[in-house]
């Protein structure tokens, strides 16, 4: 049997991933994290890219544990709230909250990095909007999903904006001015 690095199992992880072999791409990840050096500059995204795994397979309360450890290993490597890095760690930890049902925790999350307006700001407005509104909290979750749209940097982003808040879009132009959940 040979000896893999951790990039090797990281570059297998990801094409296993992208080809929908989610199990494999776990594996790979698992085998590969403990390998990690603790010097290398992206041991946060090895956490970051398992725990996205892992929520697509469905274990979801190992995914969050992950999620925390990549935003953690971020704010030790870096501790700028303004930073991509973190930026992009708060982003996934909130959308994994968000889809665990957990809102309130979401936006908690996201606060720091929406402070700081950083390049990912329409994705961090879009997931706020959603737990916004998750919360019951309506309008400012169709303010932050405005927000989200006009800061969208590319066509491209704002269609993905808008495809991911379409219901709360389509809640917003209700002639009645009402929502339902």
């Amino acid at each position: 049997m040979s000896t893999f690095t951790a990039t090797q199992l990281r570059v297998d992880a990801l094409q296993k991933w992208e080809k929908g072999d989610l199990v494999g791409a776990a594996d790979a990840y698992a085998r590969a994290i403990p390998l990690v050096s603790p010097k290398d500059h992206d041991r946060a995204g090895y956490h970051q890219e398992y725990g996205s795994v892992l929520a697509e397979l469905g274990r979801h309360d190992e995914a969050l544990r992950e999620l925390e450890t990549g935003l953690a290993l971020e704010l030790a490597a870096d501790g700028d709230e303004g930073s991509i890095g973190v930026a992009v760690a708060r982003y996934f930890l909130g959308d994994q909250l968000l889809k665990m049902g957990r809102s309130s925790e979401a936006l908690t999350a996201l606060e720091p990095s929406l402070a700081e307006n950083s390049s990912l700001l329409p994705p961090l407005l879009m997931v706020a909007a959603l737990a916004l509104e998750d919360l019951g909290r309506t309008i400012e979750a169709r303010e932050a999903a405005a927000q989200a749209l006009e800061s969208a940097r590319t066509p491209e982003q704002t269609a993905q904006l808008h495809a991911r808040l379409s219901a709360l879009l389509e809640k917003e132009a209700s002639p009645s001015g009402t929502t339902s959940h």
